[in-house]
């Protein structure tokens, strides 16, 4: 017990120290007319899912996934690397957060260096907090928020 709860401290101030969560923004990015982009760092493994809280974004900024599998894989199970995270909108909780279409995959299945496809926030979209989940198969689900200034 005491093992994971100090896995799971040096894990959240690891994201947290990485820059995950803030917006960057004077770099380029593939959405309409867009600038500027923030990372949401999901670093999941046996029995430990862990995520920034808020990720803080603008209007046509790029939301951007980033998988952080666990090097030790859950006994008994399939490897951690494969996985399957899903991210999409929370809209029981949130009906206005459609825009977080969602995405499936594995960090096999992810682009370079584990990134999912990233999301755009349309232009004109208000400024407020969006729910939405992640989900690791056989590990759990998290409901963190996007903000949008």
């Amino acid at each position: 017990m005491r093992k994971t709860a100090i896995g799971l401290l040096l894990s959240t101030v690891t994201l947290a120290g990485c820059g995950f969560g803030r917006l960057v923004e004077r770099a380029p990015n593939s959405c309409p007319g867009g600038m500027g982009y923030a990372v949401a760092g999901v670093y999941y493994g046996d029995s430990r899912l862990v995520v920034v809280p808020i990720v803080n974004l603008v209007p046509g900024a790029e939301f951007r996934v980033k998988l952080l599998p666990s090097r030790d894989d859950i006994p008994g199970g399939p490897p951690t690397k494969d996985l399957m995270v899903t991210v999409e909108s929370d809209l029981a909780k949130d009906p206005l957060s459609g825009w977080i279409t969602p995405r499936t995959m594995s960090f096999n299945t992810a682009g370079p260096g584990g990134f999912m496809p990233p999301l755009c926030v349309p232009p004109g979209q208000a400024p407020r907090e969006y729910n939405y989940k992640i989900t690791v198969s056989n590990v759990g689900v998290l409901d963190p928020r996007a903000r949008v200034r």
